[in-house]
């Protein structure tokens, strides 16, 4: 058998790489998954996919319009280097299959050139520390500290043992009556249960619900 040349690897070499590179994608997802988990109660940064949410539903619809207007001003924005502090890009971007954590303007610039798919695979995937939020918001003339992104508490859940009887069927259909006297013709395709969930609960009588209640309160599992 003749021996693999200086500087070609074997296919078992080629497998051991490729278990190396499946290893740290699985280590950064986890770590990605922690910040996530972390800024969604501390706020210290947030994510442009959920401000862009924010943007579109500030009329208390979910309106796709205003969502586009949303990625526009944001893009601009960035290529305009209004979340740069001197010469460095302070947007932390945050994917399993790349090292890479901030995105520049001419990183911004290439993806434009190429039309990859700009807004799901780079835009939503960034993240703002909170000032250059806040900043964002008076440049853009929106309302200052809006309360979705404001830090939050952990709830505490009660021992299962202490929890009332038909709680959660009360819990249930007080999000069924909810959902449909905003939307009495059926939910629109744009409007997530995590949307729902956000929306009961900063209804004057609503409060914290998960989205597998939202899901069971229309008909789902």
């Amino acid at each position: 058998m003749q021996a693999p040349s200086r500087g070609v690897m074997t296919g078992s070499e080629h497998r051991a790489v490729d278990e190396r590179k499946r290893a740290a994608r699985r280590r950064r997802e986890r770590a990605i998954a922690r910040f996530r988990d972390q800024q969604l109660c501390k706020r210290n940064w947030v994510n442009l996919k959920e401000i862009v949410e924010w943007y579109a539903e500030r009329g208390g619809r979910f309106d796709v319009a205003e969502r586009d207007r949303a990625y526009d001003l944001l893009i601009q924005d960035l290529l305009d280097g209004d979340f740069e502090v001197g010469v460095r890009s302070k947007v932390l971007y945050l994917h399993p299959y790349t090292k890479m954590h901030r995105l520049t303007r001419r990183m911004l610039l290439d993806v434009l050139e190429l039309d990859q798919s700009v807004r799901s695979e780079y835009i939503d995937l960034c993240w703002l520390p909170r000032p250059l939020l806040d900043a964002w918001l008076r440049k853009h003339e929106l309302p200052a500290s809006p309360a979705r992104f404001e830090p939050k508490k952990k709830n505490v859940a009660r021992p299962r043992d202490q929890r009332k009887p038909g709680r959660s069927l009360a819990i249930r259909v007080a999000v069924k009556v909810f959902i449909d006297r905003n939307w009495p013709k059926g939910v629109p395709a744009g409007v997530t249960t995590k949307a729902i969930a956000r929306e009961f609960e900063q209804s004057p009588d609503g409060f914290a619900v998960s989205e597998r209640t939202v899901r069971r309160a229309l008909g789902g599992n």
